[in-house]
C-alpha cells in the first residue's frame, strides 16, 4: 500500500525540519558562547597588544569591515586572555551584525583607576526589550540569536568585579565594559 503525502503533511514536515534546524543553531551558539573554563587563569598582558591581536584575528574573517581603534598604549591588564578574547569577539560579531558593514569603533582606556572597553556600532541600536531586560539570558531581538552573548559578557565582567553598560547612541549602539584596576 503506498501513501501520498498531502500538502498539509508536507507543510508540517517542513515546519518540523525548520524547528529542528533552529534548535541545532541555538545549541551551537550556546556552546560557542560559553566562557572557556579550561583556561580561566589570570595573566598580566598588554591591553593594546591583546586587543590588536583579537581584532586582527576577527578581521581575517571580516576583511572588508572597517574597525576604528582608539586604544591607549601601555596599559597592562590582568585578565584571563582566552575568556577576554571570547567576549571581545562576541561584541565584534554583534556590532558587525547590527551595523551592516558600517564602521565599528573599539575604545580602550584607563580612567579614574578603572579600565573602560567600549565597542560601538552604527546600526539601528538595541531593541527596547533588550535594554529593559539587560542581564537576563535568552533575551534577543535577532532572528537567529540566542540572547547569550551579552549575558556571557556580563558574567565575565562581573568576574573582574566590573559592570557592563549598553546604550543606544544617535546612530547605533554601545557596549561598555568597566572594571577596576587591580
Amino acid at each position: 500500500k503506498t501513501s501520498v503525502t498531502t500538502a498539509d503533511e508536507l507543510e508540517n514536515i517542513n515546519e518540523a525540519l525548520a524547528a529542528i534546524n533552529q534548535c541545532e543553531q541555538v545549541i551551537h551558539q550556546m556552546n560557542s558562547s560559553q566562557l572557556d573554563t579550561r583556561d580561566f587563569q589570570f595573566k598580566m598582558v598588554n591591553g593594546k597588544d591583546l586587543l590588536d591581536d583579537i581584532i586582527d584575528s576577527w578581521l581575517e574573517d571580516h576583511p572588508a569591515q572597517k574597525v576604528i581603534r582608539q586604544i591607549q598604549d601601555k596599559i597592562v591588564i590582568q585578565v584571563p586572555p582566552i575568556n577576554f578574547a571570547q567576549v571581545v569577539l562576541n561584541l565584534l560579531d554583534n556590532a558587525f551584525e547590527a551595523s551592516s558593514g558600517k564602521e565599528i569603533t573599539i575604545y580602550f582606556n584607563c580612567l579614574n583607576d578603572k579600565y573602560v572597553l567600549q565597542v560601538m556600532d552604527q546600526g539601528s541600536g538595541f531593541a527596547a526589550e533588550v535594554l529593559k531586560r539587560m542581564g537576563e539570558p535568552f533575551v534577543t531581538s535577532k532572528k537567529t540569536g540566542t540572547g547569550l552573548g551579552l549575558y556571557v559578557s556580563q558574567l565575565f565582567i562581573q568576574s573582574l568585579s566590573g559592570e557592563i553598560k549598553i546604550n543606544n547612541k544617535n546612530i547605533g549602539a554601545s557596549v561598555e565594559l568597566i572594571w577596576p584596576q587591580n
